[in-house]
């Protein structure tokens, strides 16, 4: 993946995107533009993109890039122009007199205003929309072969459903955001496109007064530290300061993007992104000149005032330096931990393995969703052994569950101690599970709504049919309040479905999908993004943010782990 889009962002950089039509006019010079063409570095060390990056600064700011909206279009094409999960697309670059325009080949478009300062986009959703998905899918995994025929996932577009969302008008001037339309260029900050145009795709750009980094924080930074891609990001000496100009903007910024993309305003009453920090007292520090007291505000904002399980604080910006900032842990995550603590050890007394049958009853135990193959590994790979990777838990679970002469007739999945992950993997699990899948979204931000029907190809066949499920048996869940994120959207899927029966104490919530955000001067969070995961019932959209209840109460976290006992207990609900 990480070289398909380093390989396709340096064919766009070099030959630009498709362009358009209309004759550049230029507005009177109002400020001194120096252009600077930054390396950029696509998603790990080595070498940069064959194309440098052109940044532009005004009136002699040098840590407040604009970028041209048609050399961030290449950027966009290039993430997006893969065959083998986005046939056809196409990104189109038009500008006349004052507006410029992004446009694609269905249609839909996003328009940059220069003269009002406002970004309109007339269907955000149908603008980012994969050709091969519904309005909102989410799912990352699904790719097709040579021939186009759909691998590990199919969606079925005839049988989804999707309503629209409502025009997106971002009104910069409600920011104090500027634009600039000069000398033939459509100039808007770098970090207003990345968090609007980049974000949805789980990137985003950083620029560290050198080189430019298209990136994700697993890039950045792993389990062992900082990887090569971070320790460059970081091997500039640490300023400290900021321009008053970074600082302001930069402020309105993160302002206008957790408005707009922070999933749980509602539940968290957050009515203005601004008069929370006004009224909790980092908007001061937020927009201070001191890096490191805005990221030492930011950490303690995201920890504190958020407090969801989704969101947090993930890497400093290059101006503090890589130095760890100190935030002690909410009194939601103590509690969360101590919770776990419970189940972890509960968990710990037996000797539980991924897959494992007791008696007619299979057990699947996980702790997060994984994916760590390529796609088309799963159609070569031995699946003889178990690793992490869920699906290749799930296929090795099928082949021993559908084997000749198997006693199964119950199939548990154990989420008590899972805290969630890749939602593909909680996809093929749900298409597992039920046959005919359903998968629901919405956008907090602009309405829209979708559900995905979609099945899993668990043999491996590529014939998407009854073989694929486990649906022909007795079919459990195991939650508790550790269950989270897409371990609590499982469970919620599964009641709904009236196939599953649900074992053990109410899920832990976490509806919206994590979301990962830069900011204008270089440190990087996540937050509950606005794509919110649902359930359909009588044609509404439900979240389950408060976790979902199960049909069968389990009191001691002990019982869902002696597996003997809990396969008698299993006998006697049916």
């Amino acid at each position: 993946m990480r070289k398909m889009i380093a390989f396709m962002l340096a064919l766009c950089l070099a030959v630009g995107i498709v362009p358009a039509c209309a004759e550049t006019a230029s507005a009177p010079k109002t400020h001194t533009i120096e252009k600077k063409d930054v390396p950029l570095y696509v998603m790990e060390a080595g070498n940069p993109a064959s194309a440098p990056l052109p940044l532009y600064f005004l009136d002699g700011v040098k840590d407040l890039p604009y970028v041209e909206l048609g050399d961030l279009a290449k950027i966009v094409y290039g993430i997006n122009a893969d065959e083998n999960t986005n046939q056809g697309y196409e990104l189109t670059y038009k500008w006349d007199g004052p507006v410029a325009s992004l446009v694609r080949e269905n249609g839909f478009s996003m328009t940059v205003d220069f003269e009002k300062n406002i970004i309109t986009f007339p269907d955000y959703e149908a603008f980012g929309q994969r050709t091969s998905d519904t309005l909102i899918s989410r799912l990352n995994v699904s790719k097709f072969d040579e021939n186009g025929q759909a691998r590990l996932l199919q969606i079925n577009k005839a049988e989804s459903y999707q309503r629209n969302g409502e025009v997106l008008e971002l009104d910069l001037n409600d920011y104090d955001i500027p634009t600039v339309w000069q000398d033939g260029l459509y100039l808007v900050p770098l970090q207003t496109l990345s968090d609007f145009l980049l974000s949805p795709s789980s990137v985003f750009i950083l620029y560290n007064g050198e080189n430019a980094f298209l990136t994700n924080a697993d890039a950045l930074s792993g389990d062992d530290g900082l990887t090569p891609l971070g320790e460059l990001y970081y091997s500039v000496t640490p300023v400290g300061e900021r321009s008053k100009e970074l600082s302001e903007y930069g402020y309105s910024e993160l302002c206008l993007v957790l408005d707009y993309m922070y999933g749980l305003k509602d539940s968290h009453d957050i009515q203005n992104t601004s008069r929370l920090f006004w009224q909790v007292g980092y908007d001061g520090l937020l927009r201070g000149t001191d890096a490191r007291a805005a990221d030492q505000a930011l950490s303690e904002y995201v920890m504190y005032h958020l407090d969801d399980m989704h969101s947090g604080y993930l890497l400093n910006s290059w101006m503090t330096g890589k130095e760890d900032i100190d935030v002690e842990p909410s009194q939601t995550l103590i509690h969360r931990a101590v919770i776990r603590k419970r189940y972890q050890e509960a968990s710990e007394q037996y000797n539980l393995a991924p897959y494992q049958e007791i008696g007619d009853t299979a057990y699947i135990t996980l702790t997060e969703f994984r994916i760590k193959n390529a796609t088309d590994d799963y159609y070569t790979k031995n699946f003889d052994e178990l690793t992490p990777d869920t699906i290749t838990t799930v296929i090795y679970a099928h082949q021993r569950i559908n084997r000749e002469d198997s006693p199964i007739r119950n199939v548990v999945l154990d989420l008590s101690n899972s805290g969630g992950g890749a939602v593909d993997a909680a996809a093929f699990i749900l298409g597992w599970f039920l046959g005919d899948a359903e998968l629901s979204f919405r956008n907090t931000m602009t309405g829209a709504i979708a559900t995905t029907v979609f099945r899993a190809d668990v043999n491996l066949d590529m014939v998407y049919d009854e073989k694929d499920t486990v649906s022909d048996k007795n079919l459990y869940c195991l939650i508790s309040p550790v269950s989270f994120s897409c371990a609590n959207m499982l469970p919620a899927a599964f009641k709904e479905s009236d196939i599953v029966t649900l074992l053990g104490r109410t899920s832990g919530g976490g509806a919206c999908i994590v979301g990962t955000l830069s900011t204008a001067w270089g440190s990087v969070i996540q937050i509950s993004s606005p794509y919110q995961m649902s359930f359909t019932k009588n044609g509404s959209f439900y979240n389950s943010e408060q976790g979902v209840e199960p049909q069968v109460f389990i009191k001691d976290p002990a019982h869902f782990y002696e597996r003997e006992g809990l396969t008698d207990f299993i006998h006697k609900i049916y």
